[in-house]
C-alpha cells in the first residue's frame, strides 16, 4: 500500500506502508516491525529504493534495533547488508555498533553499569556495590579498590598517595622550629620519607623522636634503615666516633641510635641535647604502613 506514493516491491509476506517518496512502515513474517528510509526487502535483498544513504529501525520481542547504511551517493536499486549502529536489549542493554557491548544503568544496579554524572565532566564504572573506576573533570582517573597486575602473580597496587606534612620532634623539653618540611610517597604499604627539620631551640634527655606521617603497620615496634644527616656538627652522648645507624620505629615516629663505630655494636640512644640547640637536619626512612 502506498500513500503519496506507488508501492514499492517488498517481500509478499510481509506487510508495507509506503508514504511519500522514502518513508516505510513494515510487518515481518515474526513478531518484528519497522520503519525504514529509502529502503525495502525483496525476499532476498535489503535495497536503496532512492539515490541516497539509508536507515531503519525495528522492534523485535523486546528489543530496539538501529541500522544505517551507505551514503548520499549510492544509486537506487544497490543491495547492502544491514550495518547495526545501535541496539538495545529488552533487558536494557546497550550496544553501541556492531561490537562494543556498554551497559547503562543506576549505582543500584544488580548489573555492571556505565553513568555520566548528573552535574560535572565525569564517568563512572562500576557494579552493584557501587563504583569501582571514575573518570574525574580533571583528567584523573580513580579506582576504588586497586589495580591488579595480571603478569605479576595477580598482586593488587591498592593505594597510591603523595603528601606533605610537618615532622616534629616529640618529647623534646624544648623545640622551636624555623623550618620543619616533609614529604612522603606511598606506594601499596610502603612510605617513603623525606624531611628537613631546622630549630632555633631545641633541648631535652629524652631520646630523639620525630613524627611520621603514616601509622606503622600493626603498631609494632621494628627497626629501621634510615638516613639521619644532622649538617650541624653534633656530640653524641655515647662517645666519640659514634654515627647514627638505625631507627627504632613505634606506631607513628621514629627514634634514633648511634653505632659504635669501633665495634659494630653497642647501640647507643641519640638524645636532643646532642644535636645542639641550632640543630638543621635531613632524613630519609622507608617503612610499612598499616
Amino acid at each position: 500500500m502506498g500513500i503519496g506514493t506507488t508501492p514499492s516491491d517488498w517481500k509478499s509476506t510481509w506487510k508495507a506502508l509506503n508514504i511519500g517518496q522514502s518513508v516505510g512502515l513494515f510487518s515481518q513474517d515474526n513478531n518484528t516491525t519497522g520503519l525504514s528510509s529509502n529502503l525495502i526487502f525483496d525476499g532476498s535483498n535489503w535495497k536503496n529504493k532512492n539515490i541516497g544513504a539509508t536507515a531503519f529501525y525495528q522492534q523485535s520481542e523486546g528489543a530496539h534495533y538501529f541500522y544505517g547504511n551507505g551514503s548520499s551517493t549510492d544509486a537506487a536499486g544497490t543491495t547492502f547488508s544491514p550495518t547495526t549502529r545501535l541496539t538495545i536489549s529488552s533487558g536494557g542493554e546497550i550496544q553501541v555498533g556492531e561490537n562494543a557491548a556498554l551497559v547503562f544503568g543506576t549505582n543500584n544496579a544488580t548489573d555492571p553499569y556505565i553513568q555520566a554524572a548528573s552535574s560535572g565532566d565525569e564517568l563512572f564504572f562500576g557494579r552493584a556495590n557501587g563504583f569501582q573506576m571514575a573518570i574525574r573533570s580533571d583528567n584523573v582517573v580513580d579506582f576504588k579498590t586497586g589495580i591488579r597486575f595480571i603478569n605479576g602473580g595477580n598482586t593488587t597496587l591498592d593505594a597510591y598517595e603523595e603528601g606533605t606534612y610537618s615532622p616534629q620532634f616529640d618529647g623534646a623539653t624544648t623545640a622551636t622550629y624555623n623550618v620543619n618540611d616533609g614529604r612522603y610517597t606511598v606506594i601499596g604499604d610502603i612510605c617513603t620519607v623525606t624531611g628537613l627539620i631546622e630549630t632555633t631551640a631545641l633541648s631535652g634527655t629524652a631520646q630523639v623522636a620525630i613524627t611520621l606521617p603514616k601509622t606503622v603497620f600493626n603498631n609494632n615496634d621494628s627497626y629501621a634503615q634510615v638516613n639521619f644527616a644532622p649538617i650541624v656538627a653534633y656530640n653524641p652522648s655515647g662517645g666519640a666516633g659514634n654515627i647514627i645507624g638505625t631507627a627504632f620505629i613505634n606506631t607513628n615516629v621514629f627514634k634514633l641510635w648511634t653505632v659504635a663505630s669501633t665495634t659494630g655494636v653497642n647501640l647507643t640512644n641519640v638524645i636532643y641535647n646532642d644535636l645542639g640547640a641550632n640543630s638543621f637536619s635531613r632524613f630519609t626512612i622507608v617503612y610499612r604502613i598499616a
